[in-house]
């Protein structure tokens, strides 16, 4: 557990254990009181004992007024200590902390693409979220907590035993067994807090799931079937926690119950009592009495009535320590995932062409692209169609390397993208994809996301450029008005021409319409084609698109089937080749050219049905 912490703690891990370190300093001091009062007892109690007033012996003499003022110089140094623990302890923590979060988060961001699609939204948020939220108390408090309570609990027993060894067994007697059902108590956490840990996430994704969906569940009328799944993530949750309730419940009364008894046994056992009482492992005396047994039994009762505080504190420093166990776990087991790698030196394209060279492609075994190989000059416009599920989307994810290739390269002005540090990489290409994704900030900061150090002057002329500087200043607050989390206040027109500002506001030599107009009216899709055309001059430019009408112009075609390019040429050539590009243009001329109002069960509606869409 320790190394485990050490690890996550990384360079703070000397601020942490100078915080523990304080804290057990802290403990230790908060015994002190006790060990002062004994001392006045005995003063009081044996007048006569060496080392106390009257004996001549030079003793410390402790009067009212001497243990005032040590308990007063006690409680001022606690002070300091503990304010000292809580101040570096506190700031080590949130410091790791902070550390923590920048440093998966960036490790996330260098893993493949694929890593997130084999996941559940609840596993990757739990990174980031739950399982750091379950290491912060034990960073920030627990860890000290518990160095805390063990100090004060073998410090205490150890001041018992200098002062009579066998009350030391007596107070021990209730620790026994108590640490017996910790063992166990422990040995089921560790085993049951991974499903619970597992049970939260799950809960988590149904969760977000429902939120998200709540419109399409409505306009469906699932409610019954989409609940259905959020109230089993819940049942789950539920019996996993009850689960752990009756083991440790239990475990718990119990655990306090065997403190107790010991504290019984201690007075049973060990209180002085005139005479030779049967068990007592104290003598009286027949006069009464002795003074010293006395003090000293005191003393022992109120230094175990001391630590039994902390003992108990220990069982929910426990659950705290092996739920940041299972979630240390997890946080290391995604750093060991490996990221895509990175070269030592980034390579510098000659210019923005680009080209795939044999390149072959798989997801989880299943072939999605085989043997593509072509070239786009610069500043030219290559457009890549085909049915669904064709292949369109990888090209554009292995051109960003989202993913890399199985076999083959892909290349940006001769250089292997792979050769290619991520950041240099991402100067050279822009990317509007058909899901465009906004922040719930202003207008001007999500145009000025793709370029921080953008004036506003060139925020609006990249907004004016984008045929959106109109709808924003009709906006409430113009370029300062936040329109939510993803854009949810502005129609899905609005968004798509706010991420082409964006892009346009990068000027990266390399554009990627990844089915940019694919979810659009027609009004919306003559505007973002003339932000389109403001974008793409002197570009070189890589369209996705299933509308051919939106392609025509393109330099170079490419037509994709079951990942192979099964046609190249321009529009014009494509046309005339009668091959897949003709049939699929003459398809959606068909369905463009079908008015249901005319022929409801006529011809054209059978010539719709009759055109092969793939053959």
């Amino acid at each position: 557990m320790l190394t485990m912490i050490l690890r996550l703690a990384g360079p703070h891990r000397d601020r942490l254990l100078a915080g523990v370190g304080l804290r057990m300093l802290d403990g230790a001091l908060a015994l002190l009181p006790v060990l002062v009062l004994f001392l006045v007892l005995r003063e009081i109690v044996m007048p006569g004992t060496p080392g106390t007033p009257g004996t001549g012996d030079g003793g410390a003499g402790w009067t009212p007024l001497r243990a005032g003022l040590c308990m007063a110089g006690i409680v001022a140094l606690r002070f300091i200590v503990h304010g000292a623990s809580v101040r570096v302890g506190h700031m080590a923590g949130f410091h790791i902390l902070k550390r923590l979060r920048l440093h998966y988060a960036e490790h996330l961001r260098g893993l493949p693409v694929s890593w997130f699609s084999r996941r559940d939204l609840g596993e990757v948020s739990g990174a980031l979220l739950q399982d750091l939220g379950n290491v912060e108390p034990v960073l920030v408090e627990k860890l000290a907590a518990m160095g805390s309570a063990v100090t004060q609990i073998a410090v205490g027993l150890a001041c018992i035993a200098v002062v009579d060894w066998r009350l030391a067994l007596l107070v021990c007697c209730g620790f026994v067994p108590a640490a017996l059902l910790m063992w166990w108590v422990n040995g089921r956490l560790r085993r049951r807090m991974p499903e619970r840990i597992r049970v939260l996430a799950a809960l988590t994704s149904r969760t977000v799931e429902f939120c998200q969906g709540i419109g399409v569940v409505k306009a469906f009328g699932i409610q019954g079937k989409s609940t259905a799944l959020y109230e089993r993530a819940v049942a789950a949750h539920r019996d996993v926690n009850l689960g752990l309730l009756r083991y440790v419940g239990a475990a718990a009364t119990l655990y306090f119950t065997c403190l107790e008894l010991g504290y019984a046994g201690l007075i049973g056992f060990g209180l002085p009592v005139p005479g030779d009482v049967p068990g007592n492992m104290t003598v009286g005396g027949a006069g009464g009495v002795d003074p010293a047994a006395f003090a000293s039994f005191l003393f022992a009762a109120v230094m175990a009535f001391r630590i039994y505080g902390p003992t108990h504190d220990l069982v929910d420093l426990s659950g705290f320590m092996h739920q940041m166990r299972t979630s240390g776990r997890r946080l290391l087991s995604v750093e060991a995932d490996v990221p895509l790698p990175v070269p030592p030196v980034s390579a510098v394209p000659a210019d923005s062409s680009v080209r795939f060279e044999n390149v072959a492609f798989a997801y989880d075994g299943t072939p999605v692209l085989r043997d593509i190989t072509f070239s786009i000059a610069p500043r030219t416009m290559t457009a890549v169609v085909g049915g669904s599920g064709a292949g369109k989307t990888t090209l554009v994810s292995l051109l960003c390397r989202f993913w890399d290739v199985d076999a083959g390269c892909v290349r940006i002005g001769g250089v292997d993208v792979r050769e290619m540090r991520e950041e240099d990489l991402w100067r050279h290409i822009t990317v509007v994809f058909q899901r465009f994704s906004l922040f719930n900030d202003t207008v001007r900061a999500n145009i000025r996301f793709a370029r921080p150090d953008a004036t506003d002057d060139e925020v609006v002329a990249a907004a004016v450029a984008a045929r959106c500087h109109e709808f924003i200043m009709e906006l409430p607050e113009g370029y300062d008005t936040v329109i939510g989390e993803n854009g949810a206040s502005l129609s899905g027109g609005q968004r798509q021409r706010l991420s082409i500002a964006r892009a346009m506001l990068k000027n990266a030599p390399i554009v990627v319409l990844d089915e940019a107009t694919a979810s659009v009216d027609l009004d919306n899709e003559r505007l973002i084609q003339e932000a389109i055309q403001n974008m793409v001059q002197s570009k070189t430019v890589l369209l996705i698109a299933h509308r051919l009408a939106t392609v025509a112009s393109a330099h170079q075609i490419l037509v994709l089937d079951e990942g192979r390019i099964v046609d190249s040429g321009t529009h014009a050539g494509l046309l005339a080749g009668g091959g897949r590009y003709a049939r699929l243009w003459d398809m959606q001329s068909t369905v463009r050219s079908w008015n249901p109002s005319e022929q409801v069960g006529g011809a054209s509606r059978q010539a719709f049905r009759d055109v092969p869409m793939s053959k």
